[in-house]
């Protein structure tokens, strides 16, 4: 969407959140570029669009930021991207946690994809008799049905005299599917009554910064090539001067 001055797209930018119902606030503003965001944002909402003036058309121009979870990153803060990583992340742990319990309540000892493949192996292996040798050891005797064929398996040692390995593993069973997401996340606060940071001061390259007009610097990090070849002297490739 394409408006003439800046006081038509603030006045667009309101409607359209009025009629999405959404409480926005601005946290990022430059004279040529600003960003705003849902006040519940990471908590359920996603609404989060960057306002830009394009010097060419000389318009300016709303567009809607993670969209498709990576549209517009290179150009947010980076304060910004790692807020939207943390909740991401939030939202990722607590619902992975959730549905793993809930199949653990539910009876179930592996995930669903792996309980589906078992069955599935069941309906292939036909016919198949199993005596239980040492059941505290977990030591068993297969019989293929009619060829009669004997195999003895260790669920402990996971080892069958057929040469195949049990294939689920204990990583697959929903207990230990549990304990990958048992993290918790702290929530970040108001940022104005988090201690005073006294540890070390990263400081950006200038020179990698982007240029508003001109042709735009090269921002490829040099390498030991690259090194060689800028103490060399430069030659014209035309005449060799």
């Amino acid at each position: 969407m394409e408006f003439s001055s800046r006081e038509a797209i603030i006045k667009a930018m309101k409607e359209y959140t009025f009629r999405r119902s959404v409480d926005y606030r601005v946290y990022e503003s430059e004279p040529l570029t600003f960003y705003a965001k849902c006040t519940q944002y990471g908590s359920g909402c996603d609404w989060l669009i960057r306002v830009s003036m394009i010097s060419r058309k000389y318009c300016w121009v709303i567009r809607r930021i993670f969209e498709d979870g990576s549209r517009g990153a290179r150009n947010l803060p980076i304060t910004a991207l790692v807020k939207a990583t943390f909740y991401r992340f939030n939202e990722l742990f607590t619902w992975k946690k959730a549905e793993a319990e809930a199949r653990i309540n539910a009876g179930h000892v592996f995930s669903e994809h792996v309980t589906a493949k078992l069955h599935a192996n069941q309906l292939a292996l036909g016919n198949i008799q199993v005596n239980c040798f040492d059941r505290q050891n977990e030591v068993f005797e297969v019989r293929e049905m009619p060829s009669g064929v004997e195999y003895a398996v260790d669920l402990r040692r996971q080892r069958c005299d057929c040469d195949w390995q049990v294939y689920v593993h204990d990583v697959y069973k929903m207990d230990q599917i549990r304990r990958v997401y048992r993290a918790r996340f702290r929530s970040l606060g108001n940022p104005t009554t988090c201690p005073s940071y006294s540890g070390p001061r990263f400081v950006p390259n200038p020179y990698l910064r982007r240029v508003a007009k001109g042709r735009p610097r090269m921002t490829r990090f040099l390498n030991e090539m690259d090194t060689r070849m800028l103490h060399r002297p430069r030659r014209c490739r035309q005449c060799g001067d």
